[in-house]
């Protein structure tokens, strides 16, 4: 499994923490955080459907089973103040040649998976499949932490 460290702002240095039931490692997958200090990881190369997260206090990983998959990897994601999980774009096999051009969500809180269809004309899926959406928690305070 994969190996998970974190960033400690005030010393400065990285960590390695030590956590039960960690995934396989992924590439290609989006992490984004949410207000109740949980990294939530998705997708990944192949076009794996696989959500879980990190709870943070805790130390440990759990797996989620959303009730429509939608599997995908190199798409784009951000965690909105309503702790839903958007998810945008991105490929679906391992070849790149099925891309996804649609915006869906995951509501951490609730279970719930919507679909919505940008409005933006044509498929913008292509130019942005590898951009990284962020969202800002200056009011959290806990460092980041990434999963390598």
């Amino acid at each position: 499994s994969g190996l998970l460290h974190y960033f400690d702002i005030q010393a400065k240095t990285w960590q390695q923490v030590k956590a039960s039931n960690a995934p396989s490692k992924k590439s290609g997958h989006t992490a984004v955080m949410d207000a109740q200090q949980r990294m939530w990881i998705f997708g990944g190369g192949g076009g794996i459907d696989e959500l879980h997260y990190f709870d943070i206090q805790a130390k440990t990983w759990q797996q989620v089973n959303a009730s429509n998959p939608f599997e995908r990897y190199n798409h784009g994601a951000v965690m909105d103040v309503q702790q839903r999980m958007w998810i945008f774009g991105g490929f679906a096999d391992d070849y790149g040649t099925r891309s996804w051009n649609d915006l869906r969500y995951f509501d951490t809180q609730g279970g719930a998976v919507g679909t919505t269809t940008p409005s933006a004309n044509g498929s913008i899926a292509e130019i942005i499949h590898d951009e990284m959406a962020t969202m800002n928690w200056d009011a959290l305070e806990f460092s980041p932490i990434y999963r390598c």
